[in-house]
Formats: C-alpha cells, structure tokens, sequence
C-alpha cells in the first residue's frame, strides 16, 4: 500500500474517532469524553505492551530498545517521523506528516483540542506499552505542532 493511501485510510478512521469523541463530550461533557479517551486508550496499550512482551520474553528494555521495537508500530498509522536523537536513556522522534493531526485539522477542531486528545490519546497507548517492556519508560508529548505544516516531538525516556 502506498504511503498516500495508508495516510488519507488511517486519516478517514481518525476522523470518524474524532467525530464520535465530539459527540460524546457534546452528550455527557469534554472532561469526561477525554477521561474516558485517556482510560481506553491505557487499556489499549497495556494490552498490546503484553502482548509485545509475551513474544520477546523477560528482557529489560531501554528507551533504544524500546523505541526500535515501537517505533515501526507507530509508522503503520501513517505517522511519518525521524528519529533525532537515539540512546538507552532517550529516544526522541520528530513526526511531520501525522494523521491523528490531519484528522482533527480536517474536523475543523482547534490545535488546542487536537493536542488535549493527542496528550490523552495516542501517547497514552504509547506510554502504556513501554511501561510494560519496563515500568522505568515513560513516552510523552516534548512539542506539540504550532502550524499544520510544523512538527511535533515525542520521547520514551528511562527514569
């Protein structure tokens, strides 16, 4: 599949996501849509870290393990991000191209909001399965985009 088509498909997805998870903070409230956004989004990750962990076994993992065992993960949602800077104790990536991003933008909904789901959302997952390949690895937002066409930075850093 060309990387256009995984983009504008994982895109489509992200967006139908969006508009439900606007629906449901229109219903019951923003606070307790992105509560539950941040819970399911946890679980999701802890399940897949477990998973993850099951196939490679009992092995320690750094941030450079960890983030050369994830980071492929997180390009199969047509992120497109480089790697800045790569060791055991930080692993910093750069995403230019992102979908949960264009999803929002297209949604018309603000950066501040895209950035409060991406805070609860995506990373949250993201974190959540590292804390399983060891509880000392925490990934988080560094950067979050200022314009469409900016960037933002993520790292998994061992604490």
């Amino acid at each position: 599949m060309a990387k256009e088509d995984l983009f504008n498909g994982v895109k489509a997805g992200l967006m139908m996501y969006d508009a439900l998870l606007l629906g449901v903070a229109e219903q019951f409230g923003m606070e307790r849509a992105v509560a539950l956004q941040s819970k399911v989004m946890e679980k999701k990750g802890t399940i897949q870290g477990k998973l993850i962990k099951k196939q490679v076994g009992d092995k320690k993992f750094d941030a450079k393990s960890a983030g050369a065992l994830i980071n492929p993960g997180i390009e199969q949602f047509g992120l497109t991000i480089k790697v800045v800077e790569d060791s055991p104790k930080r692993v910093l990536t750069q995403c230019t191209e992102c979908t949960y991003y264009a999803a929002g933008h297209e949604l018309g909904i603000d950066d501040k909001t895209i950035e409060m789901f991406c805070r609860v959302g995506g990373i949250k997952s993201v974190d959540a399965i590292v804390k399983q390949l060891n509880p000392k690895l925490i990934a988080r937002v560094v950067k979050f985009r200022s314009l469409p066409d900016d960037f933002c930075e993520e790292e998994i850093v061992l604490e």
